[in-house]
């Protein structure tokens, strides 16, 4: 029997087991099939939060083990110990043919001596790193084989934090990956993430760019950015803008937070009583400061004495506010438990309402397994942590620059094991309106990758905010195009004049043409070598706007010829023009000059045209160039 059938025979969903085996199948016929053995190329497994990505990843080392070349692989996780745990049990139960190791297991991985194909589970940290770079250069049959690195939140960790020093050093975990990869005769790296920003950007020559995409599907049960914050969702519930601060200033308990702890109560006796589950939770995220977290858990404590104070009372003002909400859930739940019922449930289990804070000082543990839990936390709530039965969030967390892929890891609540017809998201306009757009951002780089592939990617984030942290991005290799500003080359070139006229035409004029029509014109446009124009490279602006729900699909084209303007001017639009293009904000404006082209102008004597693009407010590009 192959591995990868051993390991599919362990999965009871069908469906998921189907879908593992056609990714597992179209990676290797797509990249280890046409590997040369006698080089190092990394790639990137990407799927959305969430939807499953270390089940692909076992699927692709036992599909690939199967090739018989490859015997060592190294599964590398965040440096959280209980997340490298969690990873290596899953393997260990997952792949029973394979020779998995801890990070301790020196002796089983010597013995083993490649009788099995290997996969060590090992938290990117240096001494962890450090002490298998050596120990793998030590073993004989590394030296001969390829050698395959899968790496869990690749983005996260991996990269060099140092690209913008003075010093060509690297940073350490960084240094230590190329060191392992390096010792090696040949070998693939995957990067694996649900937020590439970081990858994408990288520069060619920093050796860390993904040289291909491999994007899985999530399963058909998977909640994701579309259901929680696209335009339809039920789930989104808008606090009062100033919550974060009544939250930890104030002295009385916020509006958003007493109607996210009784939803979530709600909720939970309707998966305890109705659907017969035994866990549930609420996850609090306030900010990353620790104190904080501390207020709130006191604040939260509180209001479940209040809680039960109202109920032994026969409060009507707390019976009503909470019949409001069990109201609010009966909308999108026609099988919600009986309000008596549910009120029962509350009473008799409100003393077992478990309060737990995860942070640095409280590292996570698995208490929110079983029983019904509010969590409170900031960066520790983030990647790779998953909660079972997470139906309702509270999240008030701001930041004066969001980063996008940091913000997107957020979304704990995506995922499968949901009750979707009681998810509920507390958060303040602001922060879902930033969900909403960081989500259509994340759709659109999803359907550029799988079209056009990673170079015709360009990161799309909300303005205001930056695509990952500064740190890992050579800041000299970076172009940022940003929605309002006009942009036009200063040295174009007098090439596909012809065509350019059958397409913007010959005549003054302004109208609507498609993105798509948009993007063939630009396409024709020459400019100069070192010209920055090329570097903005808006025929790929256009393509992504295109692909994103909400932005129109429409640009407003405007004419212009028999123009008379030097080269290389700091300016090309005329006065009114510029007026015309600020008046229009909601979608892309393509301003196309037909200049003249005379000698005395600092033109070869032909005529040409000059473009000019404004994108829509709100809207910023990033690529690497």
């Amino acid at each position: 029997m192959s591995y990868l059938q051993s390991y599919l025979d362990n999965i009871s969903d069908s469906k998921l087991a189907v879908s593992i085996r056609s990714s597992a199948h179209e990676f290797v016929k797509n990249y280890v099939d046409t590997f040369s053995f006698n080089e190092h190329i990394n790639g990137l497994l990407l799927g959305h939060v969430q939807s499953g990505k270390t089940g692909q990843m076992f699927g692709i080392v036992s599909h690939v083990a199967d090739q018989k070349d490859f015997k060592v692989f190294v599964l590398l996780t965040t440096s959280q110990i209980l997340l490298q745990q969690q990873t290596f049990k899953r393997a260990l139960n997952a792949l029973p043919d394979f020779c998995v190791c801890d990070e301790t297991d020196d002796d089983k991985y010597f013995e083993n001596n490649g009788k099995k194909p290997v996969l060590i589970v090992l938290k990117k940290n240096s001494r962890t790193l450090k002490h298998w770079v050596n120990k793998l250069n030590s073993t004989a049959c590394y030296g001969h084989c390829p050698l395959f690195i899968l790496d869990d939140e690749a983005d996260a960790t991996s990269l060099n934090t140092r690209v913008n020093s003075k010093s060509s050093a690297k940073s350490t975990i960084n240094n230590l990956l190329e060191m392992m990869i390096n010792q090696a005769p040949s070998s693939i790296y995957v990067h694996t993430t649900a937020t590439p920003q970081a990858l994408i950007l990288q520069t060619n020559i920093s050796g860390w760019k993904p040289a291909f995409v491999h994007v899985f599907d999530p399963g058909e049960s998977y909640l994701g950015g579309d259901f929680f914050y696209g335009e339809t969702s039920f789930c989104k519930i808008e606090t009062p803008d100033n919550e974060l601060d009544t939250l930890i200033s104030g002295k009385d308990i916020p509006y958003g937070l007493r109607r996210s702890v009784l939803s979530f109560l709600l909720s939970s006796s309707h998966v305890f009583g109705k659907l017969g589950d035994t866990k549930s939770n609420l996850l609090i995220h306030p900010s990353v400061r620790k104190n904080e977290h501390n207020v709130v858990k006191q604040k939260v404590e509180e209001f479940l004495s209040g809680i039960k104070r109202d109920i032994d009372n026969h409060s009507i003002a707390f019976i009503e506010s909470l019949k409001d909400e069990w109201r609010n859930l009966q909308q999108t739940e026609d099988k919600l438990i009986l309000f008596e019922e549910a009120l029962e449930f509350i009473k008799e289990n409100l003393d077992k309402v478990n309060i737990k804070i995860l942070n640095s000082e409280n590292p996570i543990d698995n208490g929110f397994e079983q029983g019904i839990n509010i969590v409170i936390g900031g960066n520790s709530l983030g990647r790779g942590v998953t909660f079972p039965q997470l139906n309702t969030v509270y999240y008030c967390r701001s930041a004066k620059i969001p980063q996008a892929d940091t913000t997107w890891q957020h979304a704990r609540i995506f995922g499968y094991d949901r009750n979707r017809h009681t998810c509920r998201v507390f958060s303040p306009r602001i922060l879902i309106k930033l969900f909403q757009d960081l989500n259509d951002a994340n759709n659109a780089l999803m359907k550029v990758i799988r079209k056009d592939g990673i170079d015709a990617v360009n990161i799309m984030t909300p303005e205001g905010t930056n695509p990952t942290r500064k740190n890992v991005l050579d800041k000299n290799e970076i172009e940022m195009t940003v929605g309002g500003v006009n942009y036009f080359p200063l040295f174009p070139l007098d090439e596909n004049t012809l065509k350019l006229d059958d397409l913007a035409g010959l005549e003054d004029k302004e109208s609507d043409i498609t993105l798509d029509e948009a993007r063939n014109i630009l396409k024709l446009i020459k400019t100069e070598k070192d010209d920055v124009w090329n570097k903005y490279a808006f025929a790929n602006v256009l393509h992504a706007l295109s692909k994103i729900d909400g932005v129109s699909k429409y640009c407003r084209l405007v004419v212009r010829t028999d123009r008379s303007i030097g080269k290389g001017t700091g300016t090309l639009l005329s006065p009114n023009d510029r007026q015309l293009g600020e008046e229009i904000n909601d979608k892309v404006v393509l301003t196309m000059y037909k200049i003249n082209g005379e000698v005395g102008k600092g033109w070869d004597g032909k005529p040409l045209w000059i473009p000019n693009v404004k994108l829509p407010n709100g809207i910023c590009f990033y690529k690497s160039t």
